[in-house]
């Protein structure tokens, strides 16, 4: 079991998009 602070998890999650040049975090077919 994982347990994630949610908060933390998405501030993580959105600096290293950012620092690799990910555009997103899913795929397109994910999303839709």
């Amino acid at each position: 079991m994982v347990v994630l602070e949610t908060k933390k998890a998405k501030a993580a999650t959105l600096d290293i998009l950012t620092t690799h040049c990910i555009p997103s975090a899913m795929s397109e077919d994910l999303r839709t």
